[in-house]
């Protein structure tokens, strides 16, 4: 009997000395994981370009459903485009379809994993990361800040910088640029939001791209966001941003 309770008390010790080793950064994965049965419903993208100036001269939106049902990719339906105001929705759908049709596969294969998500649990072999000695206060939260490298792909790794909550192990922020340069883009940036989507939830809330290109020798800028919102699991497969929804949406 001794020899059981002996036993038991040092797994018990084990199991918590486990628990103990896990950081932020452990944490700030399983929470992910724990949450990647939620699928964003509705998208929202945002594209500016901008002048050498830093002042905008086009802005671009594009309201999206997002049609699950199974399928590895989802659908994306779009439901409403403005360029600068003005209504672009049946001439972005056209493009859509062009676009869909005439993919180069090569294309493709060099960027894949440019997207990948830092904290897919799936992917933390392909990440090196260091957190540094003192906490700061990012959006209200206390957190231990995170610099990280992730190879992407054979071409572009990213390195950047991850600010998670220290008290409940959710992320905050997570930064990075992309290197090297792409062929017509220099210094693009890639930043995560998270926030909860009601309930327990800790969701992905936003994707803010930036970087700078060369168009007629001109030095632009450009920001694309992409929102996120209405996650629920994917296997409902239905979708709520209506056409009437996305009409009052500027």
């Amino acid at each position: 009997m001794k020899k059981i309770n002996l036993f038991i008390i040092f797994y018990l010790f084990v199991v918590s000395l486990a628990a103990y080793s896990l950081d932020d950064w452990d944490r700030a994965v399983n929470i992910y994981n724990q949450n990647s049965y939620l699928k964003a419903h509705q998208v929202i993208v945002t594209s500016k370009t901008f002048n050498d100036e830093g002042v905008a001269d086009k802005n671009v939106q594009q309201f999206f459903n997002m049609k699950y049902n199974g399928k590895e990719e989802p659908e994306m339906i779009i439901v409403k485009a403005t360029e600068d105001g003005k209504d672009t929705t049946e001439r972005v759908r056209k493009l859509a379809k062009k676009r869909v049709n005439s993919v180069d596969s090569s294309i493709t294969q060099k960027y894949e994993g440019i997207t990948d998500h830092p904290l897919n649990p799936d992917f933390q072999d392909r990440i090196k990361r260091t957190q540094r000695k003192d906490k700061v206060l990012k959006d209200g939260y206390l957190c231990t800040v995170w610099d990280f490298d992730f190879d992407l792909n054979d071409n572009y790794y990213g390195k950047g910088t991850a600010w998670i909550d220290s008290k409940s192990g959710r992320a905050i922020f997570i930064e990075y640029g992309i290197k090297p340069d792409f062929p017509l883009v220099r210094n693009f940036t890639m930043r995560l939001e998270f926030d909860s989507d009601g309930g327990d939830s800790w969701v992905t809330r936003k994707l803010t791209m930036k970087g700078d290109f060369i168009f007629l020798l001109l030095n632009k800028s450009f920001e694309s966001s992409t929102e996120m919102l209405d996650w629920q699991p994917e296997e409902i497969g239905n979708y709520h941003f209506g056409i009437s929804d996305a009409s009052n949406l500027q």
